[in-house]
C-alpha cells in the first residue's frame, strides 16, 4: 500500500494517513495507536483537518469528499464522486 497523504491536527495530537487501499486512518501521535479507520470509495489523495481540529476532510481519487468527526470517526459524504 502506498501512502499518498498525511495531515497533523492543528494541536499535533492526531495524525491522519491515507493511500491506495481506500482507507483513511487516524493515529494518536503520543501513543502511535490507531484511533479509527474510515473506509472510503477510492484511493485517498488528500487529507486536511479543519482549523479547530474537530473535523477531517478526506478527498478521494474519484472526487468524493468525506467529512469525518475527529473525536468519533463518524464520516459523512459531503460531495459524492
Amino acid at each position: 500500500m502506498a501512502i499518498r497523504s498525511l495531515a497533523f491536527s492543528p494541536d499535533g495530537v492526531l495524525l491522519a494517513s491515507g493511500g491506495d487501499d481506500n482507507v483513511a486512518r487516524v493515529w494518536s501521535v503520543q501513543t502511535g495507536h490507531e484511533q479509527f479507520v474510515i473506509q472510503v470509495s477510492a484511493p485517498v489523495v488528500a487529507l486536511a483537518f479543519s482549523p479547530d481540529g474537530k473535523s477531517l476532510i478526506v478527498s478521494t481519487s474519484n472526487g468524493t469528499l468525506y467529512a469525518v468527526d475527529s473525536a468519533t470517526g463518524r464520516s459523512t459524504i459531503v460531495v459524492p464522486g
